[in-house]
C-alpha cells in the first residue's frame, strides 16, 4: 500500500512482492500507524529538525549514525536521497529513499529502500529494522502550525505497508513513531532553539 501518487517502478514491485511470502504461502496484510502530537515549539522550528532527512541521527529514536548514499543535491535534500541509518542495539541497518518534501507544507515522504553498493542486500532486506517482514512500506511526516497558540506544532507521522504480521508491524511501528515525536519534541526544547 503506497501513499496516494507514489509508486513503485516494476522491478522494485516484483521484488516486494515476493518478500517474506516464498516460504509461508501467506499472503500479506496492509497495516498502518499515525501518531500525532501538539509540541510546545513553533511549526518552523520543529520543521527545522523533521525536514533534515540527512540527520536521521537526531530525529529517528535507535540511530547511532545516519549516513547519506545517494544525494542529487550538496546543499540541500531532495526527492531520490538515499540515507542509511545504524541502528542500536544490534548494528542494524535501514535504508530509506526520500520520496517528497514540500518546504510550503512542511511534509516529507520516505520508502524503505535496498542499497546493494553498501550490502544492503537479499541478506539484511530494507524491512530488518521491523520485528517481522514488511513489503512496499512508506512513511510521512507532517507539521502544521497550532491556529491558537503559534507557539505550538501539531506534529503527524504516519506509515504504512504490507506485512504477513500485522499486529507485530502496527505495535512495532506505534511504539517507534512515539519515540520519534518524543525525540523531536526534546531536540525542539533545547536551549537556543534550532538543533543544527
Amino acid at each position: 500500500m503506497k501513499l496516494a501518487g507514489l509508486g513503485n517502478t516494476q522491478r522494485e514491485r516484483e521484488a516486494i512482492g515476493h518478500m517474506g511470502r516464498e516460504n509461508r504461502g501467506e499472503k500479506p496484510e496492509p497495516f498502518g500507524v499515525r501518531v500525532t502530537s501538539v509540541l510546545d515549539a513553533p511549526p518552523a522550528q520543529v520543521w527545522h529538525l523533521v525536514s533534515q532527512f540527512d540527520r536521521g541521527d537526531i530525529t529517528h529514536p535507535g540511530c547511532c549514525e545516519c549516513t547519506m548514499l545517494h544525494r542529487q543535491d550538496k546543499c540541500r535534500v531532495t526527492p531520490g536521497d538515499v540515507r542509511v541509518l545504524s541502528l542500536k542495539p544490534g548494528g542494524k541497518r535501514v535504508a530509506q529513499r526520500l520520496l517528497a518534501i514540500n518546504e510550503a507544507d512542511m511534509s516529507l515522504t520516505y520508502e524503505l529502500a535496498k542499497c546493494p553498493e553498501n550490502g544492503l542486500e537479499e541478506s539484511e532486506p530494507p524491512s530488518s529494522a521491523f520485528p517481522c517482514r514488511v513489503s512496499e512500506y512508506s512513511a510521512q511526516i507532517r507539521v502544521h502550525p497550532v491556529t491558537t497558540n503559534l507557539g505550538q506544532s501539531f506534529l503527524e507521522i504516519s506509515g504504512s505497508g504490507l506485512t504477513n504480521s500485522q499486529a507485530r508491524a502496527n505495535t512495532f511501528l506505534k511504539d517507534v513513531f512515539n519515540r520519534t515525536v518524543a525525540l523531536i519534541a526534546k531536540q525542539a526544547d533545547r536551549k537556543g532553539g534550532f538543533y543544527t
